[in-house]
């Protein structure tokens, strides 16, 4: 993975750091869907308990281009707990802290 510099711009999806790496949003977080192997997840719990849901976004890694030229494709993972059956909007969660990212 070779580096190149970048302007300092403003991205449509916005940016964060993991790990010490700066990752361009390409598109809006959506829900994964994915089961975890504890009683975490929203069927497992009672109204009034807390269960815990994975967003992921595909990205880029700032400034990284691979051997063809082409950009450093990544996804980056969030997990949130939320109560079931409070209403809480997505956009009023903690973006910029993911719990993983995935480079390819």
């Amino acid at each position: 993975m070779e580096t190149q510099t970048t302007a300092n711009q403003d991205y449509e999806y916005g940016t964060v750091d993991f790990e010490g790496v700066t990752y361009i949003l390409t598109r809006q977080p959506e829900y994964t869907s994915r089961l975890f192997d504890t009683r975490i997840n929203y069927n497992d719990v009672a109204e009034g308990e807390e269960y815990c849901f994975e967003m992921s976004a595909p990205a880029v890694v700032a400034g990284a281009i691979d051997e063809d030229g082409e950009p450093v494709e990544a996804t980056v993972y969030w997990r949130f707990w939320q109560v079931k059956g409070e209403r809480v909007e997505l956009d009023e969660y903690d973006y910029s802290k993911p719990h993983s990212v995935d480079v390819y």
